[in-house]
Formats: C-alpha cells, sequence, structure tokens
C-alpha cells in the first residue's frame, strides 16, 4: 500500500513538473498580458488626443482634458489606466455636447479686381497671382463679429473660353488666422497684431484643383454631414491665397480673364456690444487711413481696354487694320472710355475729387504703347515718357499729370503702330495712378 502510494506521489510531482501549464508558461503570458495590454493602451490614448484634437479644431480653442503624460503607471503595470482614460474621455464627450448650439453663417463675394487688380493683372500676363483678405472686409458688413472660419470656398473665373474647355487653376491657402478674444476695447488695441487674440489651426485640406470657371469648389459633392473635411474647412477668413492657372499650354486667352470671384461661406459668433463698438471704431480708421493714403500716395485701378470697352475696342482696332491695309497714309483710331470714376473702386468714387498723376500703358506691342495718346490732355514728351520690358510685354509710364477729370477719355492712335502683316491689335492695359483731392 505504501509502495503504491509512493508510485503515484512519484507520478504526481512528474505531472506537476512537466504539465503545459507551469510556472514558465505563466511568466510568458505575464509578460505578453502585459505588452498587449500597453499596446492596447497606446493605441486608445493616441485615438482620444486625436479626439481631443479634433474637438479643439471645431470649437476652435485649446482643450485640455487627458493628461499630458498620460495614465500608464509602471509601478503597479498599469492597472486602472483603462479606468481613468476612460474617465476624461466621459469629459470629452461632454465637453463636445456642451459646446455652443449655433453660429452665425454668412456668404461672402469678393471681387480680385476690386481688392488688388495688379494680382488680376499678373494672373492674366503670368498665370499666377498672390492676394491676401484682411480683417476690414468682413467687418464693414458685420462689425462685432469673430471666430470667422471658412466653411467652403468657389471660385468662378469669368472668360472668354471655346466649346467644351474648362478653366483649370489650383487654388492654394497659404497662410490663414482669426480672431479669437472679444476683450478689445479700444481701436488700436483690436488692430493690433497680437498673436494671443489670433489663432492658427492645421488645415485638413489646404488646395484644391479648379476645373470649372463657375462657382468651382474642388470638390464633386459638397457635403459638411460626411466623415471628412471640405477643402478650407476650419480655416481663418483672415487668409493669403496663391491661384495659378497651367502656364505651358493655354487652353484659352488669359487676357480675357475679367474678374476672379472668390465665393466665401463662413461662420461666425458675435462679440458682444464692446467688440461691436471697437470694430466700428477700427473700421471708421481703416476709412480714415484710406482716405489718407487715398490723399498722400493715392490708389492704382486697372482697366483692360479689350475687355472692358468691348464694342468701342472692336471698332477701334478694325478701324486701325482697316486703314493700315487700304491706305498708305496715316490713319487715326479713337475709342471713346466715357467715365472711368464710375469703374474705380468703392473708396474712390465716393470722393468728389480725384486727380490722375500717373498711366502706364501696358502691351506685347511695343509701338502700340508709344503711339497711344488721350484727348483729354497733352501727352509727355517723349524724353519723359518711361519704357520698360515687363515679360513678354512692354510697358509706358506718363508721369506727373495732374489731369483733375476721369470723363470724356478718348483714346486714339495711328494706323503706324501696326505691322503690314497685322491682323489684330494686341491688348492694352491702362493702369492709373490717381490721389484724392
Amino acid at each position: 500500500m505504501q509502495h503504491t502510494e509512493i508510485e503515484d506521489a512519484i507520478q504526481a510531482e512528474k505531472w506537476y513538473r512537466t504539465k503545459y501549464t507551469n510556472k514558465q508558461l505563466y511568466s510568458w503570458m505575464e509578460k505578453s498580458l502585459r505588452s498587449l495590454y500597453y499596446q492596447a493602451y497606446t493605441l486608445a490614448l493616441n485615438t482620444a488626443r486625436k479626439a481631443e484634437n479634433s474637438l479643439s479644431f471645431e470649437q476652435g480653442r485649446k482643450i485640455s482634458l487627458l493628461r499630458p503624460g498620460g495614465y500608464w503607471d509602471s509601478s503597479h503595470d498599469g492597472l486602472l489606466a483603462a479606468d481613468h482614460l476612460n474617465l476624461d474621455l466621459k469629459r470629452l464627450e461632454a465637453a463636445h455636447f456642451d459646446a455652443r448650439d449655433h453660429d452665425f453663417e454668412v456668404s461672402k463675394t469678393i471681387s480680385l479686381r476690386q481688392i488688388d487688380p495688379l494680382a488680376l493683372l499678373s494672373l492674366r500676363l503670368n498665370g499666377s497671382a498672390n492676394f491676401s483678405l484682411n480683417e476690414s472686409l468682413f467687418d464693414v458688413d458685420f462689425p462685432g463679429h469673430y471666430m470667422r472660419r471658412i466653411r467652403s470656398i468657389a471660385v468662378s473665373i469669368p472668360a472668354v473660353v471655346g466649346p467644351h474647355t474648362n478653366i483649370n487653376a489650383t487654388l492654394q491657402l497659404t497662410s490663414h488666422r482669426y480672431r479669437v478674444s472679444t476683450t478689445a476695447s479700444k481701436a488700436a488695441e483690436f488692430m493690433a497684431q497680437d498673436k494671443d487674440s489670433f489663432r492658427t489651426d492645421r488645415i485638413p485640406i489646404s488646395a484644391v484643383a479648379i476645373s470649372g470657371g463657375g462657382g468651382g469648389t474642388g470638390v464633386f459633392d459638397l457635403t459638411f454631414s460626411g466623415p471628412k473635411y471640405m477643402p478650407f474647412e476650419g480655416a481663418g477668413v483672415i487668409s493669403s491665397w496663391r491661384l495659378d492657372l497651367p502656364t505651358e499650354i493655354c487652353k484659352f486667352d488669359y487676357e480675357s480673364i475679367s474678374d476672379v470671384l472668390i465665393h466665401i461661406q463662413y461662420t461666425a459668433q458675435e462679440g458682444g456690444a464692446l467688440l461691436r463698438a471697437t470694430a466700428n471704431e477700427a473700421v471708421r480708421i481703416t476709412a480714415k487711413a484710406i482716405k489718407t493714403e487715398g490723399t498722400q500716395d493715392g490708389f492704382w485701378a486697372m482697366f483692360d481696354l479689350k475687355n472692358d470697352f468691348v464694342n468701342e475696342w472692336y471698332g477701334f482696332s478694325t478701324r486701325l487694320v482697316t486703314a493700315k491695309k487700304s491706305s498708305s497714309e496715316e490713319a487715326t483710331s479713337k475709342m471713346e472710355l466715357g467715365n472711368l470714376k464710375d469703374r474705380l473702386p468703392f473708396w474712390s468714387r465716393q470722393q468728389a475729387k480725384l486727380e490722375v498723376r500717373d498711366i502706364v500703358w501696358v502691351s506685347q506691342s511695343s509701338k502700340l504703347v508709344n503711339g497711344l495718346s488721350v484727348q483729354s490732355f497733352s501727352k509727355p514728351d517723349d524724353g519723359s515718357i518711361k519704357t520698360e520690358t515687363l515679360g513678354k510685354c512692354t510697358t509706358a509710364t506718363w508721369k506727373d499729370l495732374h489731369v483733375r477729370s476721369l470723363d470724356k477719355w478718348v483714346v486714339e492712335a495711328s494706323s503706324s503702330v501696326l505691322d503690314e502683316d497685322d491682323e489684330t491689335v494686341d491688348n492694352v492695359y491702362m493702369l492709373i495712378h490717381h490721389v484724392f483731392q
């Protein structure tokens, strides 16, 4: 009996020593589970931080509910890390539901020709343009709004194109910001570029390909209910942009582009009576500064003689070409421009008196820019006209004119500005430098 018990004990000891679920197995399982648990914790924490960043982006404010150092306690093998993380995730969820219920939704169309005519000229001649949108453009419409953030951007490029021809362009956001503070009590404080008063976020999509000239957004389906952000969504309206057209092969005449219209849909919040009063004061100061700048330095306005005065240009160019072909003697052709003041930007139109100081003529034909004159006033002497080359174009600058009327201008040129084999007349841009009186 005793021998049997001894043999059974020996067998039992052997089994315990050689069984699969031994100490080494549990040690391996403990290490593997610890590693697996830590990897799962790290994945959950990274996802939680992305959720926190997304909430900060959507609400436009810094949200710090998760522990910066994490929840893992190595001395206790990370026990209760998941519970602490889950608690802060609940707090993050509560912050999401406690967010504001409604933002103002505003639409605005901005004309590149009105805010930056030289950028439009660069687009026509070089195929690219850089331009900026400042806060005063929006304060004029709704003073006292802040947290102005883009919801969508659409671009319209009116131009003369052939059938089945797309207007292709790339629109890129180069910089942006939006006001987050409502504490400014004075215009000087409001207009100061204090970094604490503004915020800049990383935008998921900062460039789009526009494949249609009529309100192109760069996406097939512009919807805000999907899982993805739309182009430029969340960017501040105080922004800088770059617009590029294909330059190797031009599928239409870029000089026929009459304007670039930026259609902005953005959200904003009401900043209260104090911010409204401060913004109004800043607008008044800006208007006064514009008047001061207009009086001292002046502004430039651009006119495209071919596309802005279509009927007049057609008659002018036709008479020049016909006269060149039909007669050996020089003949003069004229085109009436009417009252140019009505075509100036808003600030210039509101002035009672203007004075034209300089005129710059731009064309690909050097003979044409040097052969133009205006009946309303005397052309400067040839020695005082500054002629320069700008890419493929030639510029002729008339300086120190002191012309006080923009009405009834008549541009004229003789047929000598054309060569014998010319079938058309190159387009002419007229840039007017005017000051307020």
